[in-house]
């Protein structure tokens, strides 16, 4: 696989992404309420999937993480297919190519989304399992759609395949896309979550 250059901190560059047109509202889970039914209902009555299931991008003031490059991009277009295919059952092939024909995309970065993808479609039975074990509270069906993929992005960056990036690394990118796609409490979420993760592969050496 072509490298894609070294993975660390952006700089926040830019006006808000213009490449997600269509917007879910939905209401994202409080994670730290144990209502999951409650919860739950109340999300599956406010989701308005629009035609493409685009990810929700939150809305922002100021500047926004820089995703123009790197690997930084593959992951956010990872995740927009992985997004899709899992709200909306959509082909994840067919919308990667969608997406690719929407902007230009450098090869490295398609090269390294597509890696991501079919990984996780591969081992996605085994990356639930673990995630669930970590967050038995919140069954995977419960979660916001935007934290789980998140989840499973970070999960198997990290510990699956080549373990393609260091887990600090990881956690810190899926923190990342939580606050650029997931409610407020995402990004605490997705970070309790992989963090626990991080432990126990520290233990287990």
């Amino acid at each position: 696989m072509t490298p894609l250059g070294e993975d660390k901190e952006q700089t926040d560059t830019g006006a808000p992404e213009q490449s997600v047109r269509q917007q879910l509202a939905p209401t994202q889970p409080d994670y730290g309420s144990a209502d999951h039914e409650a919860l739950a209902a109340e999300r599956e009555a406010a989701v308005v999937i629009a035609p493409d299931a685009a990810p929700p991008t939150r809305a922002r003031t100021g500047r926004r993480p820089d995703v123009r490059g790197g690997r930084r991009h593959a992951r956010v277009l990872a995740f927009k297919v992985l997004y899709e295919a899992d709200v909306a059952r959509h082909s994840p092939g067919v919308v990667l190519d969608r997406l690719m024909q929407a902007e230009p995309i450098d090869p490295k970065v398609a090269e390294y989304a597509r890696e991501l993808i079919g990984g996780i479609l591969r081992q996605r039975a085994e990356l639930d399992a673990t995630i669930q074990e970590r967050a038995p509270a919140w069954p995977l069906g419960q979660m916001a759609a935007v934290d789980r993929t998140i989840l499973r992005l970070g999960l198997y960056e990290s510990r699956y395949g080549r373990a393609m990036v260091p887990m600090k690394v990881a956690i810190n990118e899926a923190i990342e896309l939580a606050k650029m796609y997931g409610g407020d409490s995402s990004p605490r979420f997705v970070n309790g979550v992989l963090g626990r993760l991080g432990e126990d592969r520290s233990t287990a050496k």
